[in-house]
């Protein structure tokens, strides 16, 4: 197994290039047979296919991890260059911080991957609990089903980028929307990493900065991406524009929430009194602050 971090980025980096090249091969025998959304979902889903063939190659699920940021800028990219949705102005309210959530994410991801012989905790654990359905459970659910999100939450700008004279206020309160998720993930990240370098003198769960306030920043602020993503569109709105934002936040409310708290009460059964005095989310009154 490769231990080289370097070397691991370039191999991944690699398998993206393959991966989304496969995608857009699909998407130019597809573009003149099919619908303009459904052919970017085979293209999206034929890439995925391809990640998830190099995760087999390389025995590593987290092959994945930077798909989740990597994904909407080359969807963006392919509303305007495969089928040339007509730019204005007022795309920039919403293109730019979405462009620099993603590459701020994808760094993220990048600075705290180790090598190609680490993989998250949560894969290990599907792993441990459910090896004979090990792969079917990574395809669809570590991958399949992300895919599918990510391009329901990005429908949105399909649709803005469509609209006739478009009014940039919307994209611009989406943008601002985003711009604020941006920032509370790039706070609570670099908290985190803080804590973390801490190492044995760092408490039993990090308490400090925003996470004196809120005991997921960063899932808020995700949520807060694919918000903003549907404010921008919601002049040319469509019904399939809702399903994205609806079913990210229940991913992060229903599954990511939930496994991420159950996997810090068994490390640690001091974290209950954090769950007790911190609000999941949203610093709304009536709460406590946590022990110091």
């Amino acid at each position: 197994m490769v231990k080289s971090k370097g070397l691991s980025l370039l191999i991944i980096a690699l398998v993206y290039i393959l991966s989304f090249g496969m995608g857009g091969a699909m998407l130019y025998l597809l573009r003149d047979r099919f619908p303009p959304l459904a052919a970017l979902f085979i293209a999206d889903s034929a890439a995925t296919v391809m990640v998830y063939i190099f995760n087999l190659v390389f025995g590593n699920a987290s092959l994945y991890d930077p798909y989740w940021s990597v994904q909407p800028p080359l969807l963006l990219a392919a509303f305007y260059l495969a089928y040339g949705a007509p730019f204005q102005a007022a795309h920039l309210w919403a293109v730019v911080p979405l462009l620099l959530w993603a590459i701020r994410l994808t760094a993220n991801w990048a600075l705290g991957f180790d090598n190609l012989a680490w993989q998250d905790w949560r894969y290990r654990d599907i792993k441990q609990r459910y090896p004979r359905y090990e792969k079917l459970i990574v395809f669809w659910g570590i991958m399949y089903m992300p895919t599918v999100l990510v391009f329901l939450g990005v429908i949105p700008l399909w649709y803005m980028v469509n609209t006739p004279e478009l009014n940039p206020l919307l994209p611009c309160l989406g943008g601002s929307v985003i711009v604020t998720g941006t920032l509370l993930e790039c706070i609570a990240d670099r908290e985190m990493r803080r804590y973390k370098a801490a190492g044995a003198s760092r408490g039993p769960y990090i308490y400090s900065g925003i996470w004196k306030y809120s005991r997921h920043p960063n899932y808020l602020g995700e949520m807060l991406i694919w918000t903003g993503l549907f404010i921008a569109g919601l002049q040319n709105f469509h019904p399939l524009s809702l399903p994205g934002v609806l079913c990210i936040i229940a991913l992060f409310m229903a599954i990511s929430i939930p496994m991420m708290e159950k996997h810090l009460l068994a490390r640690t059964p001091l974290y209950r009194t954090y769950q007790q005095n911190v609000p999941v989310l949203l610093p709304l009154p009536p709460f406590r602050r946590g022990p110091r």
